[in-house]
């Protein structure tokens, strides 16, 4: 999760052309920049998955390390990286 969090803020810093806010604004009240899942919004389990969510996707992080985000009106698959399991 770190490693998104930390090349999502890299690509908005590059490409974006808005400076980051610290903190983030509020959902109802967006910049024109993505930002991170919130640590309110991120939940870890037992089993080592990660799950957040953001305004518009959902986040896993499996515990094999395998990365899906969707979208979540459409639970259409935005992103997919296997795990070592798969």
């Amino acid at each position: 999760m770190d490693r998104l969090e930390q090349t999502l803020l890299e690509v908005e810093d590059d490409l974006s052309g808005i400076p980051r806010s610290d903190p983030p604004p509020p959902p109802n009240a967006p910049d024109g920049r993505m930002y991170p899942p919130q640590a309110d919004s991120i939940v870890r389990r037992a089993d080592g998955s990660i799950t957040a969510n953001t305004r518009k996707q959902a986040v896993l992080i499996g515990a094999d390390g395998s990365i899906k985000i969707t979208t979540r009106q459409t639970g259409r698959i935005d992103f997919y990286q296997a795990g070592a399991g798969d």
